[in-house]
C-alpha cells in the first residue's frame, strides 16, 4: 500500500515538472517573438557605428520625452518632435555622424497612438546622404504620467487563493490494524508544496487628475501676427517700427531747344580776341542750363540763322545783310579749323538767359570774305550752335533712385538722402494645441516659444 502512494506521488511531481519546462519555452519564445516584432522596422546597417550610436541615443531621448501627456489621445494622431527641438529642449546634445553633421528638420522622433492602446514609435535619423529609421513600440503599461503624483502605496491584506496552499510538511503516521495487534514496519513521507502570495497594491490619485492625465496639462504656444507696413514711426505699444535710408530723385520732362548765333567782325582786322553776348529768354523757375556749344556743322544750322532773323525785319542784322543767302554765309564764315572758344559764361537773371562768349581767330583759311553794302567793308561771320535745357516744372515729381528705370523720358534734376520710417501692429498671443491649426489658417505664426499649465 505504502509503495502504490509513493509511486502516485512521483508520478504528479514528473507531470508538473514536464509542465514548468513547456511554460518556460513557450514564455522565452514570446519574449523573442516580441523583441522581433518590435524591432522590424530596424533597416539600419550594423557596420554604420556612429550612425546606430546615435539613432540609439534619439529613440532612448524619446521614450523619456514621450510621457502620458505628451502622447497623442486619439487613435491615429502622431506627434512629432524634431532633432533641432530636441535639442533645443535639452533632450540631446548635437552630434555628427562620421563627421557629417545631420539634419535638424529631416531627422525626427513621432509616436503614432495604435487600435491597441499602445503607441508606434518612428525614429529617422538623415545624416547628409544617409536616412534610416527605426519602429518600435510604447506600450501603454510602461507609460509614465510625470503631472501625476501618487500617494505612498499602503500593502494591503495578502489574499491566498483557495488553490494554493502553505509549506507544510505531512508526516505519515504508522496505520494500526483493528484486526491485527501487529504493528506495520512505519514509513515517513516528507512532501513540500509552494504557497503563491499575491500583494496588491492600492494607489490614490490626486482629484486633479481624475481618472487620467491627459488633460492635467496643457501646452501653449505664443504665436504673432503683423499687420501691414505704414508710413511714419508709431509710439502707441504694440508697433513695430523700422527706419531706412534710401536716395529720392526729382524727375522731370525736359524741353530741350537749339539758339544759333553769330559774332561779325571786319575781314581785314588784326585783332584775334573777340567777345560777344547772346540773351535767351527763358523762365527762371525752369532753371534753363546749356549742354553744349558747338559750331555750326551743316548748310541747314545757315538756314535756321537766317530764318529766325528774317522774322525779326528790325533786327540790326537783317538790315544790315538784307540779301545775305545761307551758302553766301557759310562761306564767309569761320569753321571750327578757324576759331577757338576760351571761355563761356551763363546766367539767369530776369527770366532772361545771358551767355558771354571770348573767342580767339587762329586763322582765315578758306574763308571768303562777304561785302556789306551798308557797312561798306568786308566781314566775316563766326556762327555758334548753343542747346539749352530746361526742366518743365509742371511734370515734376519725386520718386526713389531705385525707380529711375521707369522714367527714361525723365531728366534727374536732383538727388536727396531721405531716412523714411514705416511702422506695423505686432500681435502676440498664447494658443493651445487644439487652437494652433486654426489661428495657423488665419495668417498666424509660431515665434518658437511654448509654456504648459496646469488645468
Amino acid at each position: 500500500m505504502y509503495e502504490e502512494t509513493d509511486k502516485k506521488f512521483l508520478t504528479k511531481d514528473l507531470i508538473l515538472l514536464i509542465l514548468k519546462l513547456v511554460f518556460l519555452a513557450i514564455f522565452i519564445f514570446i519574449i523573442c517573438w516580441l523583441f522581433l516584432r518590435n524591432n522590424k522596422g530596424t533597416v539600419i546597417k550594423e557596420n554604420d557605428k556612429d550612425f546606430i550610436i546615435n539613432i540609439n541615443a534619439m529613440k532612448e531621448s524619446a521614450f523619456e520625452y514621450f510621457t502620458k501627456e505628451n502622447l497623442p489621445s486619439k487613435n491615429g494622431q502622431s506627434i512629432k518632435l524634431t532633432l533641432e527641438e530636441m535639442i533645443n529642449q535639452k533632450l540631446l546634445i548635437d552630434f555628427t555622424n562620421n563627421g557629417q553633421t545631420c539634419s535638424l528638420n529631416e531627422s525626427y522622433v513621432q509616436a503614432t497612438k495604435t487600435a491597441d492602446e499602445n503607441y508606434a514609435l518612428k525614429v529617422n535619423l538623415k545624416c547628409q546622404e544617409k536616412e534610416d529609421y527605426i519602429v518600435t513600440t510604447i506600450e501603454n503599461k510602461d507609460i509614465v504620467c510625470q503631472t501625476c503624483e501618487k500617494e505612498n502605496p499602503t500593502e494591503t491584506d495578502t489574499p491566498i487563493s483557495d488553490n494554493t496552499s502553505t509549506n507544510t510538511e505531512v508526516q505519515n503516521k504508522p496505520v494500526s490494524s483493528n484486526s491485527s495487534s501487529t504493528s506495520s514496519k512505519s514509513t515517513s513521507t516528507k512532501v513540500t508544496t509552494k504557497v503563491v502570495t499575491k500583494v496588491t497594491y492600492h494607489y490614490t490619485w490626486h482629484s486633479f487628475c481624475g481618472q487620467s492625465c491627459d488633460n492635467s496639462k496643457v501646452k501653449y504656444y505664443e504665436i504673432v501676427q503683423y499687420g501691414p507696413w505704414e508710413n511714419g514711426r508709431s509710439k502707441n505699444p504694440g508697433y513695430e517700427n523700422k527706419c531706412e535710408n534710401v536716395v529720392k530723385n526729382e524727375y522731370c520732362k525736359t524741353k530741350t531747344q537749339e539758339y544759333f548765333s553769330n559774332c561779325t567782325v571786319p575781314a581785314d582786322t588784326t585783332n584775334n580776341s573777340h567777345s560777344f553776348t547772346l540773351e535767351v529768354p527763358f523762365d527762371s523757375a525752369n532753371n534753363p542750363y546749356v549742354v553744349r556749344t558747338s559750331y555750326y556743322s551743316s548748310i541747314s544750322d545757315y538756314q535756321s540763322y537766317l530764318d529766325a532773323k528774317k522774322n525779326k525785319p528790325t533786327d540790326n542784322f537783317t538790315q544790315t545783310f538784307p540779301n545775305l543767302t545761307p551758302t553766301e554765309m557759310m562761306n564767309s564764315a569761320l569753321k571750327n579749323n578757324n576759331f577757338t572758344i576760351l571761355s563761356e559764361n551763363h546766367s539767369l537773371s530776369n527770366k532772361t538767359l545771358t551767355l558771354k562768349y571770348n573767342l580767339q581767330i587762329n586763322n582765315k583759311n578758306n574763308v571768303t570774305p562777304y561785302y556789306s553794302s551798308k557797312l561798306g567793308y568786308n566781314v566775316m561771320f563766326i556762327p555758334l550752335k548753343i542747346t539749352v535745357s530746361a526742366k518743365l516744372t509742371d511734370t515734376c515729381f519725386t520718386d526713389l533712385a531705385d525707380n529711375a528705370y521707369k522714367y527714361k523720358d525723365y531728366g534727374i534734376y536732383s538727388s536727396t538722402l531721405y531716412q523714411t520710417c514705416y511702422h506695423r501692429k505686432v500681435q502676440y498671443k498664447w494658443v493651445s494645441e487644439n487652437e494652433l491649426a486654426n489661428y495657423l489658417n488665419q495668417g498666424w505664426s509660431k515665434t518658437g516659444k511654448t509654456k504648459t499649465e496646469t488645468i
